[in-house]
């Protein structure tokens, strides 16, 4: 179940400073552009990523993987992440 009032730009927020954090941090520049380029993707996205969590669509985002995606539920569901 869906809990958080966070929209798209809400979620697209918390995904970029993720990023910014990891690389801070000194992680895998790939992992580092994996949470930017899903928060760019998550801002423009037209449809309500509410919708595409309870459709089981997220993962057909083109730069979604299993991860994110679950990081993603995460963040949508409880409004925070681990």
């Amino acid at each position: 179940m869906i809990k958080s009032k966070l929209d798209n730009k809400d979620v697209s927020a918390v995904l970029e400073e993720v990023g910014l954090l990891l690389e801070l941090k000194g992680e895998n520049p790939f992992k580092v552009k994996a949470y930017s380029k899903a928060a760019r993707t998550i801002e423009i996205l037209e449809e309500d990523l509410r919708a595409m969590i309870r459709e089981d669509r997220l993962k057909k985002i083109k730069g979604i993987g299993e991860t994110l995606a679950h990081h993603i539920i995460e963040l949508v569901a409880t409004g925070r992440l681990q």
